[in-house]
Protein backbone atom coordinates (compact mmCIF):
# COMPACT_ATOMS: atom_id res chain seq x y z
CA UNK A 1 0.00 0.00 0.00
CA UNK A 2 1.19 4.05 -0.36
CA UNK A 3 -0.83 4.64 2.57
CA UNK A 4 1.90 7.36 4.59
CA UNK A 5 -0.97 8.46 6.92
CA UNK A 6 -4.12 7.38 7.98
CA UNK A 7 -6.90 9.21 10.19
CA UNK A 8 -9.27 8.10 11.70
CA UNK A 9 -12.89 8.33 12.53
CA UNK A 10 -14.16 9.21 15.60
CA UNK A 11 -16.77 6.02 15.62
CA UNK A 12 -14.04 3.53 15.62
CA UNK A 13 -14.30 1.05 17.66
CA UNK A 14 -11.49 -1.57 16.63
CA UNK A 15 -8.68 -1.90 14.43
CA UNK A 16 -9.17 -5.32 12.79
CA UNK A 17 -5.88 -7.79 12.93
CA UNK A 18 -3.77 -7.03 10.29
CA UNK A 19 -5.86 -3.85 8.78
CA UNK A 20 -2.44 -1.83 8.08
CA UNK A 21 0.38 -4.87 8.12
CA UNK A 22 3.12 -4.47 6.05
CA UNK A 23 2.35 -0.68 5.24
CA UNK A 24 5.53 -0.14 4.15
CA UNK A 25 4.79 3.91 3.48
CA UNK A 26 2.74 3.91 6.89
CA UNK A 27 4.18 6.30 8.88
CA UNK A 28 1.83 8.07 11.33
CA UNK A 29 -1.75 7.32 12.49
CA UNK A 30 -4.08 10.38 13.73
CA UNK A 31 -7.03 9.54 16.22
CA UNK A 32 -9.19 12.15 16.86
CA UNK A 33 -9.58 12.91 20.65
CA UNK A 34 -13.16 11.46 21.52
CA UNK A 35 -12.59 8.40 19.39
CA UNK A 36 -13.98 5.64 20.65
CA UNK A 37 -11.67 2.98 20.06
CA UNK A 38 -11.33 -0.46 22.36
CA UNK A 39 -8.98 -2.42 20.62
CA UNK A 40 -5.97 -2.68 18.27
CA UNK A 41 -6.23 -6.38 17.71
CA UNK A 42 -3.05 -8.45 16.44
CA UNK A 43 -0.52 -7.89 14.29
CA UNK A 44 -2.87 -4.43 13.06
CA UNK A 45 0.19 -2.70 12.76
CA UNK A 46 3.11 -5.37 12.12
CA UNK A 47 6.02 -4.43 9.61
CA UNK A 48 4.65 -1.31 8.95
CA UNK A 49 6.95 2.09 9.22
CA UNK A 50 5.25 3.69 12.17
CA UNK A 51 7.60 6.24 13.82
CA UNK A 52 5.73 7.03 16.32
CA UNK A 53 2.12 6.61 18.43
CA UNK A 54 -0.12 8.18 20.82
CA UNK A 55 -2.46 5.49 22.18
CA UNK A 56 -6.32 7.00 22.47
CA UNK A 57 -7.87 7.53 26.30
CA UNK A 58 -10.69 4.79 25.48
CA UNK A 59 -8.13 1.55 24.33
CA UNK A 60 -8.45 -1.08 26.96
CA UNK A 61 -5.96 -3.93 24.88
CA UNK A 62 -3.34 -3.97 22.67
CA UNK A 63 -3.26 -7.52 21.14
CA UNK A 64 -0.34 -9.86 20.26
CA UNK A 65 1.67 -8.58 18.00
CA UNK A 66 0.03 -5.04 17.27
CA UNK A 67 3.21 -3.27 16.51
CA UNK A 68 5.50 -6.84 16.26
CA UNK A 69 8.44 -5.19 14.12
CA UNK A 70 7.50 -1.44 13.18
CA UNK A 71 11.26 -1.17 12.92
CA UNK A 72 10.92 2.83 12.87
CA UNK A 73 8.66 2.77 15.84
CA UNK A 74 10.61 5.02 18.40
CA UNK A 75 7.68 5.90 20.67
CA UNK A 76 4.60 4.84 22.47
CA UNK A 77 2.73 7.56 24.15
CA UNK A 78 0.04 7.08 26.72
CA UNK A 79 -2.32 9.69 27.70
CA UNK A 80 -2.77 10.60 31.09
CA UNK A 81 -5.97 9.12 32.02
CA UNK A 82 -5.68 5.71 30.11
CA UNK A 83 -8.21 2.68 30.66
CA UNK A 84 -4.92 0.81 28.93
CA UNK A 85 -5.97 -2.92 31.24
CA UNK A 86 -3.49 -5.17 28.93
CA UNK A 87 -0.43 -4.90 26.22
CA UNK A 88 -0.47 -8.56 24.85
CA UNK A 89 2.28 -11.20 23.81
CA UNK A 90 5.41 -9.91 21.15
CA UNK A 91 3.70 -6.37 21.13
CA UNK A 92 6.41 -4.38 20.53
CA UNK A 93 9.14 -6.98 19.34
CA UNK A 94 11.00 -5.94 16.95
CA UNK A 95 10.43 -1.53 17.84
CA UNK A 96 13.41 0.84 17.61
CA UNK A 97 11.47 1.87 20.96
CA UNK A 98 13.94 3.27 24.19
CA UNK A 99 12.18 3.96 26.35
CA UNK A 100 8.30 3.40 27.73
CA UNK A 101 6.04 4.43 30.61
CA UNK A 102 3.63 1.55 31.15
CA UNK A 103 0.52 3.56 32.74
CA UNK A 104 -0.94 1.97 36.34
CA UNK A 105 -3.75 0.73 34.94
CA UNK A 106 -2.06 -1.88 32.89
CA UNK A 107 -2.53 -4.96 34.75
CA UNK A 108 -1.27 -7.80 32.39
CA UNK A 109 1.74 -7.77 29.50
CA UNK A 110 2.08 -11.03 27.64
CA UNK A 111 5.01 -12.86 26.79
CA UNK A 112 8.02 -10.95 25.16
CA UNK A 113 5.60 -7.52 24.94
CA UNK A 114 7.77 -5.53 25.55
CA UNK A 115 11.25 -7.09 26.36
CA UNK A 116 11.75 -8.29 23.04
CA UNK A 117 12.31 -4.28 21.75
CA UNK A 118 16.01 -4.17 20.79
CA UNK A 119 17.00 -0.75 21.91
CA UNK A 120 15.09 -0.62 25.06
CA UNK A 121 16.87 -0.83 28.16
CA UNK A 122 15.77 -2.39 30.90
CA UNK A 123 16.19 0.61 33.44
CA UNK A 124 14.18 2.69 30.94
CA UNK A 125 10.95 1.01 31.49
CA UNK A 126 8.75 3.05 33.78
CA UNK A 127 5.48 1.81 35.60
Amino acid sequence: SSLSNISLSSSVTKINEFSFSSCKNLKSIEFPLDIKLLTISPYSFSYSSLESITIPLSVTKIENGAFYYCNFLKSINFIQGTELQSIGKDSLTGTSIEKIIIPSTVDFIGDFGISKCSKLKKNRIFI
